[in-house]
């Protein structure tokens, strides 16, 4: 069994709360004057070892321990080694089960200062209008039947916090992978049927989005520049991932939050019927905004997105440690 070195760079918030752990609620793990976010409720966490009792974000480097006294050392947070296994094969590849046997991945531990609260945005009210071509989008109203209803760039569940790993973050960590199994192919090849099927789910987004624009374009709506703006932000960031420079490395989408577009892979006849949601990594940019037109900070890449290179621990020495 061969031991790689990997490195993960974020280049986008990354969701990873686990199902089986509780999440936080105000006034019994939190006091709502602790968040900066005077809407938050509840909150999601990020995974972590251990159980915390209370949510306690000045004291994030000694938190709350589950037996209710005070712990002596950071929250430790990690991504889980089947996180990663589960983004390498997030779409099915040939001989797959065999495969998945003879790799491992070690969870990679993720430093508290990495971890932010943020809130998750959506790109909401586009599903009503721009997917089947029969339908004209200048016949969807709004309430006072005056302009036609647009897109808009919003918070999704305003009352809920997760915990998200920050964009621009790298870490470390270890995969082992058995090649002499029968019709196991090599690690180098299946990351890269990994990064090209994470591409293909980018592009089914941008030509989702591409449609959103054009559309949306052609609405009588006051307002509609600014969400134009948001959208063409969107495909640019989109077209930097997908065109820029990144020789050596895998592109993986990692955790939740995703969308059906960035889910799954579908057939071209396909693609304009599938109800997807656009979720954005984003955030409002706090003070003024001009009339219905709000200014936002982010990425705007979808959520998830990480870059892996791998490197082959070539003596005895490197594979100890």
């Amino acid at each position: 069994m061969k031991k790689y070195g990997i490195e993960l760079e974020v280049l986008s918030s990354v969701i990873l709360s686990p199902r089986d752990q509780n999440a936080f609620y105000k006034g019994v793990d939190f006091d709502q004057e602790e968040l900066t976010n005077t809407n938050v409720n509840i909150i999601y966490p990020f995974y972590q070892y251990g159980i915390y009792e209370k949510y306690i974000p000045h004291l994030s480097k000694n938190n709350f321990c589950s037996s209710g006294e005070h712990g002596a050392e950071k929250i430790q947070y990690h991504i889980p080694g089947s996180s990663i296994k589960g983004a390498i094969f997030g779409t099915s590849k040939k001989g797959e089960k065999n495969v998945r046997n003879v790799l491992m991945v070690d969870d990679i531990k993720v430093d508290s200062n990495d971890i932010v609260l943020k809130h998750i945005y959506k790109l909401q009210d586009v599903t009503q209008f721009h997917i089947t071509k029969e339908k004209n989008p200048k016949n969807i109203k709004t309430e006072n039947k005056e302009e036609s209803k647009i897109p808009e760039l919003n918070v999704f569940f305003p009352n809920v916090g997760i915990q998200m790993l920050k964009p621009q973050v790298k870490l470390k960590g270890q995969i082992f992978y058995d090649e002499t199994q029968k019709d196991s192919a090599t690690l180098e090849k299946i990351l890269k049927q990994t990064d090209e099927q994470s591409r293909q789910k980018l592009k089914q987004l941008q030509t989702r989005i591409e449609k959103i624009y054009e559309i949306t374009g052609n609405i009588q709506n006051r307002y509609k520049e600014g969400i134009l703006n948001h959208l063409n932000f969107m495909k640019m960031a989109i077209q930097d991932l997908l065109y820029g420079t990144s020789n050596g490395t895998y592109l993986l989408i990692l955790g939740g939050y995703k969308g059906l577009l960035m889910s799954k892979i579908f057939d071209n006849t396909l693609q304009d019927s599938i109800k997807s949601g656009i979720y954005l990594d984003v955030e409002k940019i706090s003070g003024k905004s001009n009339e219905k037109t709000e200014n936002f900070k982010g990425t705007f890449l979808p959520y998830g997105l990480v870059r892996l290179e791998l490197s082959l621990y070539t003596n005895q020495k490197e594979r100890e440690s």
